[in-house]
């Protein structure tokens, strides 16, 4: 009798145990903040660079909309509209960031994310441009969120698309009327025009030698969309970026303000960055990454061409030289240093084509980096 009383002890002792740890495992999987709102959106990016849905930029390539209990409903690529729960986008995606619409009442947000959840089990539409956005009963997962908004009079497609025909996640993060949540403040000291630079936590490709070298950008100041927006030039072209994007994947953030720029040029420069967003990027082969190979980081000013003030296309550090330039002051230290690129041998004819498809012409260019920007006589940096 006592030998079975001791083994029901043990298998409920056992139970209790089991059941702690699952609740433990529960709480560490529901991260979902509580200042988050049922019909609040989830802007991620793909954790592999080779996804074939892979949008460049900030967490442009998916999104989900937030039904309560760390739930979302997401339309899931070449499958269906589903559920899952916050644990599952964190370990699928990176950059994950949380977002709101800014002039949407508490109803319509659950208006919003009711809509989205009777969508489930819907199928997702595999070809964005086969049918106009939300003209048949399939969805992609940026058309998905924009509808669900749109059946409360809402729209926040920012459409960027001359035809009006798609919405990517990337006019939905960039409309006026979405916002994304502060993790990070800006420093205090910053105003508008002031630069900031950083390091990339990998020493990947971008890793250049240095403190605060790989990245740079233009701060928008306190008077833009909450004050935690930068304009920079990244892979995704020019755009605005939150400080929490940069603090997801940057260190060593150094900050440097302008020194005889009057607060009116500070402002021209920030306007000028503005006026070239989704401008492409412009690819940079620095030679300290690719010894003997040819910059393409053409700063594109040639004293010579005066009509040729700038590219249309720019690497991060060309959007900030580019920005105060055209407002009469030169932040590259090294002035018109030329360079001739030379083609590596080893490409051969490829060398002649890219030359062509680029239109540029192998001529004499000069280009601008991190340190021309830190150690020009213009700048100062923060002491902090």
């Amino acid at each position: 009798m006592k030998i079975i009383q001791v083994l029901i002890i043990i298998i409920m002792v056992s139970n209790i145990t089991t059941l702690n740890v699952s609740s433990s495992e529960k709480c560490q999987q529901n991260e979902v903040l509580d200042n988050i709102d049922i019909g609040d959106i989830l802007l991620m990016e793909y954790k592999s660079n080779l996804n074939p849905l892979q949008n460049n930029g900030g967490p442009n390539d998916h999104i989900a909309i937030y039904i309560g209990e760390d739930q979302f409903v997401h339309s899931k690529p070449f499958s269906k509209v589903e559920i899952k729960d916050y644990e599952y986008f964190k370990e699928n995606y990176v950059l994950t960031q949380f977002g709101y619409i800014k002039n949407a009442t508490l109803t319509e947000k659950e208006n919003a994310a009711n809509w989205a959840k009777d969508q489930v089990g819907s199928r997702y539409q595999n070809i964005k441009k086969i049918s106009p956005k939300g003209k048949n009963n399939r969805w992609y997962n940026s058309e998905l969120i924009w509808k669900a908004y749109k059946t409360q009079g809402i729209d926040i497609d920012a459409d960027l698309d001359e035809n009006h025909k798609i919405v990517e996640v990337s006019e939905i993060s960039i409309h006026p009327n979405v916002e994304t949540y502060n993790n990070y403040e800006v420093p205090d000291f910053l105003r508008k025009g002031d630069i900031i630079m950083m390091d990339i936590y990998t020493d990947g490709v971008w890793g250049i030698e240095g403190n605060s070298n790989d990245h740079s950008g233009l701060y928008m100041g306190k008077d833009f969309r909450d004050g935690q927006y930068f304009v920079q030039a990244g892979s995704g072209g020019v755009q605005y970026i939150k400080f929490d994007t940069y603090k997801t994947v940057f260190e060593n953030f150094t900050y440097y303000k302008v020194n005889n720029a009057s607060q009116q040029q500070k402002n021209s420069a920030v306007q000028w960055a503005v006026e070239h967003i989704d401008c492409k990027y412009q690819f940079f082969f620095p030679e300290s990454i690719y010894p003997g190979m040819w910059e393409l980081g053409l700063k594109c000013d040639d004293p010579e061409n005066p009509e040729v003030k700038t590219s249309d296309r720019f690497y991060c550090m060309e959007l900030v030289w580019a920005s105060y330039y055209n407002q009469g002051i030169d932040l590259d230290s090294n002035g018109w240093q030329k360079l001739y690129p030379k083609a590596p041998p080893m490409l051969g004819v490829f060398a002649k084509l890219w030359d062509r498809v680029e239109g540029i012409l192998f001529e004499p260019f000069a280009y601008v980096n991190g340190d021309d920007i830190k150690f020009c006589e213009n700048t100062t940096e923060y002491i902090i």
